[in-house]
């Protein structure tokens, strides 16, 4: 799937429906039928428990710590502004669903 991504062309109206209406549930199929590992489940659950509040907390965010940043330095530092919202996301969403 990810080997999609990265296609530089888009696809055919065919190629697209093939990829929705039979691929795409077949790999989903595929994934519901392996076994996990106890280390990889427990990794597989706690990703599946944050990706709903990432999704919810990431533009929100982003913008926060982006104008916080901008007002306390006065200048936009790239590194700070990919790390520091991405860490604060992931710490984010984990500590929402507890509170």
């Amino acid at each position: 799937m990810l080997i999609t991504f990265y296609i530089p062309v888009i696809l055919s109206f065919s190629w697209t429906l093939l990829w929705v209406m039979i691929l795409s549930p077949l790999l989903v199929m595929s994934g519901s039928r392996t076994i996990l590992t106890n280390r990889s489940r427990a990794l597989a659950l706690l990703a599946g428990r944050l990706s709903y509040p990432i999704c919810i907390l990431n533009y929100p965010v982003f913008t926060w710590v982006n104008r916080i940043d901008q007002t306390i330095t006065h200048r936009q530092d790239v590194e700070i502004e990919e790390v520091l919202p991405v860490v604060t996301v992931i710490v984010a969403s984990y500590a929402a669903p507890r509170l």
